[in-house]
């Protein structure tokens, strides 16, 4: 007979249990608002790649970076829909291109399913605080003069985007924390724009469900780095 011991271990609720159960709730939540708010089949398309991207980033998985840099283009056509040029420069020009050098780089430099991650130093934190901040007011400018919409958020969620994009990119385990201030934002931006466009609460569902992941992903990717350190 099994022992108690035995059936507990099998009826053991794991992590990956409740993101799995999340991940369902999340795609039948979007289809039902989806449906119910008229959201087109093509603006709705990318949350659902995105769901299984925010699955492999809760892991710190190198193909989330692969897959990511093709949806980004989906979502280019979206963000043109609603107005947010901000979003569409970022995800054409930024997101695309970044991620496919990403997997490239994470794939040269592997570990487990991830990467060889490393720190910055202050001097480093310092000085790309400063460039994050000129981009911002820069961008700022820009947007104004196109007549984008929802220019504070549109501008803040493309910055910390960017900003996560490359520190991923170069391997920097600090885009884990970056990524948490960046989807609070995303979800105010999604809030301000239910007003205007209903349909846009498919989104905000996404962003619920990616905000758990990133939170996964941010004490996966120490969990990683100790280990690393370790090694060393």
């Amino acid at each position: 007979m099994k022992t108690e011991c035995q059936i507990a271990k099998k009826t053991k609720i794991t992590d990956t249990h409740v993101t799995m159960l999340l991940l369902v709730c999340t795609a039948i939540a979007v289809t039902i608002t989806g449906i119910l708010f008229h959201q087109s089949v093509l603006r709705i398309l990318p949350l659902y790649i995105s769901m299984f991207i925010s699955l492999l980033q809760s892991r710190v998985n190198r193909y989330a970076s692969l897959i990511g840099a093709f949806n980004s283009l989906l979502y280019a056509g979206v963000y043109i829909y609603y107005g947010l040029y901000a979003s569409v420069l970022y995800a054409v020009l930024v997101s695309f291109p970044l991620q496919l050098v990403t997997f490239i780089r994470w794939n040269r430099n592997p570990y487990q399913k991830s990467t060889v991650f490393r720190k910055m130093t202050v001097k480093q934190r310092l000085i790309t605080a400063l460039i994050a901040i000129a981009f911002w007011c820069g961008m700022l400018i820009v947007l104004k003069s196109l007549g984008s919409s929802h220019q504070i958020l549109d501008n803040t969620v493309t910055m910390l985007g960017i900003l996560n994009t490359v520190l991923m990119m170069l391997s920097y385990i600090e885009y884990t924390a970056l990524m948490i201030p960046g989807n609070l934002f995303s979800i105010a931006l999604y809030i301000a724009m239910i007003k205007e466009s209903p349909e846009q609460i498919t989104y905000l569902i996404y962003t619920l469900f990616s905000g758990y992941c990133v939170v996964r992903a941010f004490f996966r990717a120490r969990k990683l780095y100790a280990e690393q350190n370790k090694k060393i």
